[in-house]
């Protein structure tokens, strides 16, 4: 991309985020989600399976310039403006502390570099973090345990727990955060989620789930017995299969960020999207993106969004 067109995309990034922030805030405050159904993220999904309506998953906590994927004023920002489910990753230092970050190393995402695995905490936290256009921010690497007293209350997680990390430690944190209910777990292989089930049997499990071959593996292995997220691939997949998946009860979750054309990167320039336009009619209940606010804002104007959850009566 030539460099004229890449500072000509961030200033309309820029300019859509200072124009309708406010906006997406002021209706979040007034359809407060995570109230309705008490905290309960399976509550919120089985409410978009209703309503055939789509919930944004905020990739990373939905990195920005000056928000640094990971980082807890990202995911202050996500949350504060826009009814979202919290994508984070987690891995553990070498002194056992649990903490926010994605990458093998540390070079890409803060100011540090080499392998994260055989640094202690105390080094770690030091660092900043970067944004998505390599700029060094005042933001510096958080604790999951920091994260869950900030988000206590009033969010839901998605836990993509990283090797090493230990399972039962973060799922510990979660139940004693009183999060249980408010928090899907990523698992790499049916022995992962087994696992967690096994320390938490009432968690809500995310698994990979792209292909027929993938859904037959989750039922050989008994874990289709309770609704899991189904972790199906891009959003324009409009497969038998995940429809089928959604019919028994399961919650389908697309990507928008995938392909050489991802609808994320259309949000600023197309009007119309129709992998957007055509993913609950396909089956999902989630859409996973990099840019949450923009996605939210697109779903609403084109009344695709979970809005509210009515009170059973």
């Amino acid at each position: 991309m030539k460099k004229t067109s890449l500072i000509s995309s961030l200033v309309i990034s820029l300019t859509f985020a200072s124009q309708h922030s406010f906006a997406i805030s002021a209706e979040h405050k007034t359809t407060n989600l995570y109230q309705q159904v008490d905290g309960s993220v399976k509550s919120l999904l089985l409410c978009a399976k209703e309503q055939q309506k789509l919930v944004v998953v905020a990739h990373r906590g939905g990195y920005a310039p000056g928000f640094p994927e990971n980082a807890l004023n990202t995911l202050e920002r996500a949350n504060q403006n826009i009814p979202t489910i919290l994508e984070i990753d987690i891995v553990s230092s070498v002194d056992g502390i649990d903490y926010l970050h994605h990458d093998k190393t540390l070079d890409r995402t803060t100011t540090g570099s080499g392998k994260y695995g055989n640094k202690e905490w105390s080094d770690i936290k030091a660092l900043r973090l970067r944004d998505d256009g390599y700029s060094v921010t005042k933001q510096h690497p958080v604790s999951l345990d920091e994260m869950l007293s900030a988000m206590q209350g009033k969010a839901f997680l998605m836990l993509d727990m990283k090797d090493p990390s230990s399972n039962q430690s973060i799922i510990e944190k979660i139940v004693k955060a009183n999060m249980l209910q408010s928090s899907i777990f990523i698992a790499y292989n049916h022995q992962q989620a087994k696992d967690i089930l096994t320390v938490a049997p009432n968690a809500i499990i995310a698994i990979g789930a792209s292909s027929p071959e993938q859904v037959e593996g989750i039922k050989e292995s008994g874990l289709d017995k309770t609704p899991f997220v189904a972790l199906s691939g891009a959003i324009s997949s409009d497969a038998s299969f995940i429809k089928q998946l959604n019919s028994e009860g399961h919650f389908p979750l697309g990507s928008s960020f995938y392909g050489e054309n991802p609808a994320d990167a259309r949000l600023f320039t197309q009007a119309n999207i129709s992998d957007f336009d055509n993913a609950s009619q396909n089956g999902f209940q989630m859409v996973v993106s990099n840019r949450p606010l923009a996605a939210h804002k697109y779903l609403s104007e084109n009344n695709l969004a979970l809005r509210e959850c009515p009170a059973e009566k």
